[in-house]
């Protein structure tokens, strides 16, 4: 149980900061600073929340008065914004997080303030690709109580330009480097946060190869499993 378990009325404040993000300057920590609500996220440019659910993270909020972090699932659409497909998250499984990746989406997710962001867990921002992956990792790693939410939130988009599908499949040097950056920041989490047998980081690999495929099958039984919950 949590310390303040009496259910009471939850706080929105929207604060609107519009930045010029790069890959190398990221400014989400100063949005959350700013922030006065009891509950905060972060939504990227070209994301968007779905009509509803504010209300419907409120509503839930204060029947889950121990949470410190609540999150549901997401629409991917295209550049366009058009539907391509839903994904189906489930109830949170701490050790899915790093031994798997991210599969919450910072699209579809909330934080309680005082129990995150004022207790000083703030984004780190040497993380380019996977700063959210990470962020929820140490959240966990610090116990704190993540809330599924069984309905659709929000509306991420998928385009070629994104940090995390620019350079896929692509065989210039340049590309190749940076795509494997993107696997050494997934890799750091793993080591920290993750499970770790051996010194020699090639053995760690194949534990990792091994981890990544199991969680990924378990995931699919999950996403199936809970998909006629979501709503």
């Amino acid at each position: 149980s949590c310390n303040d378990c009496k259910s009471k009325p939850q706080t929105f404040y929207f604060v609107f900061q519009i930045y010029q993000v790069t890959i190398y300057d990221v400014r989400f920590n100063k949005g959350f600073k700013k922030a006065r609500g009891e509950w905060v996220m972060w939504l990227n440019a070209d994301d968007r929340l779905l009509p509803g659910a504010l209300a419907a993270v409120k509503e839930f909020a204060t029947m889950n008065p121990c949470a410190d972090v609540i999150y549901g699932c997401w629409n991917f659409v295209d550049q366009g914004g058009k539907y391509q497909r839903r994904m189906t998250v489930f109830p949170f499984i701490r050790s899915m997080l790093p031994n798997h990746g991210c599969y919450i989406a910072s699209t579809a997710t909330f934080f309680r303030k005082r129990t995150t962001i004022d207790e000083g867990n703030l984004l780190n921002e040497e993380f380019k690709y996977v700063m959210d992956g990470e962020y929820f990792c140490r959240l966990a790693y610090n116990v704190k109580r993540f809330a599924y939410l069984p309905k659709v939130l929000a509306d991420f988009r998928l385009h070629g330009e994104s940090l995390s599908q620019r350079h896929l499949m692509k065989k210039d040097v340049n590309d190749v480097l940076a795509y494997q950056k993107q696997f050494a920041e997934s890799r750091t989490i793993r080591r920290v946060y993750g499970l770790k047998l051996f010194r020699d980081e090639m053995l760690n690999s194949i534990v990792d190869g091994i981890l990544f495929h199991a969680y990924r099958l378990l995931k699919g039984l999950l996403k199936f499993a809970y998909r006629h919950q979501v709503h």
